[in-house]
């Protein structure tokens, strides 16, 4: 786990490698944003007009700190992961270019081949990011962000969904379940399957990949966890099983399906695989209006039916939130499994409507019905109701530890700032786009109102 920003010696940068940290003479670091952003960007100022080099980063090398380097700089402290090292004088650094020098730990768990790029090589903020898919909802920040922090992106698709987006980035047009020709004989930095769910898809694109990418990521869920979620489940928790035969394209098995996926991702990517584990991910372009249904419901104002307890918690992730903290770990050559859902403060259901009302400028009444009720009149968790989870093993779903994310730079926008983003967004697009699967129909909300209010 990386030191959090307060406990970083002023003047210290981190590199775009997990682990490896950099001390330079008179750099300042903004201590609003996490310090694992790459060289260049906005959040890691220098008094320097050029790029950085670094210097002896491969893990060949085996005493970095040794007599030579120890005249020119001194080792400030050391963590797990890395070791930060402080110059002796700015002379060190000429016009042109600072000069660092860094201790690289690896374990035999992890590739002794630095991401991005040959271990003596001048690093560049640029990377090569191959996205799979990369148009539809959190692909669709991905490939924002990505283009936005200056990386080179190439899309593979099959062109069918919002084909005209992203005019600046390569697109390479195929199936994953049939032709995957346009990926052979290239190379890129980094790679991101989004969508990845059945075994039989991932599997072909991660072994084509393993020798031509350096570093993977596979979006996976909370799901791979499988049916029973205890409250504040970490990453120790086992994933699911997938037995021989499982049938793929059966949402049903959509958690062992993807806990598949991630070990198929882990063994092709030894080292190199970053396996992030959203939960409900919202906001601006999300397809299926699990949560759009709430900011809009209350915006619209009336007596609005608010399921089970207003202190239950629930978790949700602004998918331009993930999609940013996604590229900064590829950037950064992340390893492993994070869930990846949020906010870090405890939000319970009563919380996110009244943000909505007030958000929203509604004058909406919630009317809080007991889960019995609900249950007793077949009203669909999840879907009919949205983030209403009732169940004793699903509790822990919207209960999840996220402190190995958030310390890793995982943060999140005011979810008044998502409320009102996804309210905008939604009232741009055609009534036709909105999806018929997620929320309660008007007529059925007020006829279980009427009940609900005869009965109390």
């Amino acid at each position: 786990m990386r030191p959090r920003n307060r406990t970083v010696p002023p003047g210290s940068v981190a590199t775009p490698f997990t682990d490896a940290r950099v001390e330079l003479t008179n750099v300042a670091v903004p201590r609003s944003r996490p310090t694992t952003a790459p060289f260049g960007r906005p959040n890691c100022a220098t008094p320097f007009s050029s790029r950085l080099v670094l210097v002896n980063a491969s893990p060949a090398f085996s005493d970095p700190f040794g007599a030579a380097s120890r005249k020119r700089s001194e080792v400030v402290t050391e963590t797990r992961r890395m070791t930060i090292v402080r110059f002796a004088s700015p002379a060190e650094a000429d016009d042109e270019t600072v000069a660092a020098s860094v201790s690289v730990r690896t374990s035999a768990a992890r590739s002794t081949k630095r991401c991005f790029g040959s271990p003596d090589a001048k690093l560049d903020p640029t990377v090569r990011i191959l996205v799979l898919g990369g148009t539809l909802f959190l692909g669709r920040h991905i490939v924002d962000c990505a283009l936005a922090r200056g990386h080179e992106v190439t899309l593979f698709n099959r062109g069918r969904t919002n084909a005209d987006l992203f005019p600046e980035a390569e697109k390479l047009r195929g199936d994953r379940e049939s032709d995957l020709s346009a990926l052979e004989g290239r190379r890129w930095d980094a790679a991101i399957d989004v969508h990845g769910r059945m075994p039989r898809v991932v599997r072909p694109v991660a072994e084509l990949l393993a020798g031509s990418v350096d570093h993977f990521t596979f979006v996976s869920s909370i799901s791979a966890y499988g049916e029973v979620f205890p409250v504040g489940l970490d990453e120790t928790l086992p994933t699911a099983e997938f037995a021989p035969g499982t049938d793929e394209d059966d949402l049903e098995n959509y958690g062992p399906c993807k806990a598949e996926c991630e070990r198929i991702a882990l063994d092709a990517f030894p080292g190199r695989a970053f396996v992030p584990r959203p939960g409900l991910i919202v906001g601006p372009h999300d397809p299926t209006d699990r949560f759009t249904y709430w900011p809009r419901r209350v915006a619209a104002g009336g007596e609005v039916l608010a399921p089970g307890d207003p202190g239950r918690p629930v978790q949700i992730v602004d998918g331009r939130d993930l999609a940013e903290w996604i590229v900064r770990m590829a950037e950064a050559g992340a390893g492993g499994a994070y869930n990846a859902t949020g906010p870090e403060y405890p939000l319970t259901m009563g919380r996110m409507l009244e943000t909505c009302r007030v958000a929203s400028g509604s004058n909406s009444e919630l009317v809080w019905v007991p889960d019995e009720f609900l249950l007793s009149e077949e009203v669909g968790q999840w879907m009919e109701l949205p983030l209403w989870l009732a169940d004793a093993d699903a509790e822990g779903l919207l209960a999840v530890d996220v402190s190995k994310a958030v310390d890793s730079g995982l943060s999140f926008r005011p979810l008044e700032t998502t409320v009102r983003d996804t309210l905008a967004w939604d009232a741009e697009r055609p009534t036709s786009e909105r999806s018929t699967a997620a929320g309660m129909a008007p007529d059925r909300e007020r006829e279980l109102l009427e009940k609900w209010q005869a009965r109390s």
